[in-house]
């Protein structure tokens, strides 16, 4: 299986302080103890994915929250206002990906958690956002589980997002992988069933509709 489709660039930053501390928006309001983050130029502004946790003062732990930023690049040419809208967060630090073209900017990740007693999981987002305003316009998500080959009671499983791309017909393409033997959009509009480690799903016209995706296991 061969996906065309154009890459945004992005460079991936791991920092230990603050970036943003005088933005006057979410970040960095505390101590944070630890950041990362994604971006992308177009149309002379800079679009960014990034997590952020603050230092721990008490129990439980703060999460790692997941923000979509957007910013003038030192062209002078962007013409949108400053923005910053809070994504998604994640018991464990998450993995982040972005794609920024006209069609629209997607800040997809892997949300991490844990389950008492079983391990730790993961799931799959992507998350629509306004090249305006940060704001989000929709949501998707993947999940991964267990079904036994008798039909019986399933268990958790993963879904992991490792590459996130729009194609030339304004489709949206996550690569990733799953475990154990099912993968579900938005836990279980659409299911694909089958032994494999790795998935594709296909959201047809994503940036201008709500299609169900297709799924692909391999």
């Amino acid at each position: 299986m061969r996906w065309m489709g154009k890459l945004a660039f992005g460079i991936v930053v791991a920092l230990c302080a603050p970036a943003w501390a005088a933005a006057g928006d979410d970040f960095s309001k505390t101590d944070i103890m630890f950041s990362k983050e994604v971006s992308a130029s177009w149309n002379g502004c800079t679009y960014t994915v990034r997590t952020e946790k603050e230092r721990p003062t008490g129990y439980p732990e703060p999460p790692f929250n997941i923000y979509a930023r957007i910013e003038a690049d030192p062209s002078g040419a962007c013409l949108t206002p400053p923005a910053v809208t809070l994504v998604g967060t994640s018991t464990y630090e998450p993995d982040i990906f972005i794609n920024v073209d006209p069609a629209g900017f997607v800040a997809s990740y892997t949300e991490y958690f844990s389950i008492r007693g079983m391990g730790i999981f993961g799931r799959a987002h992507a998350v629509l956002v306004d090249l305006n305003t940060a704001g989000v316009l929709r949501r998707v998500q993947l999940t991964g589980g267990a079904l036994p080959p008798n039909g019986g009671g399933g268990g958790p499983g993963s879904a992991t997002v490792q590459h996130v791309f729009a194609d030339s017909t304004g489709s949206l393409i996550v690569i990733g992988g799953y475990g154990l033997n099912v993968l579900c959009y938005n836990y279980s509009t659409v299911c694909a069933y089958g032994a494999g480690t790795g998935y594709t799903a296909v959201f047809l016209n994503f940036f201008t509709s709500t299609q169900d995706p297709l799924l692909f296991l391999y």
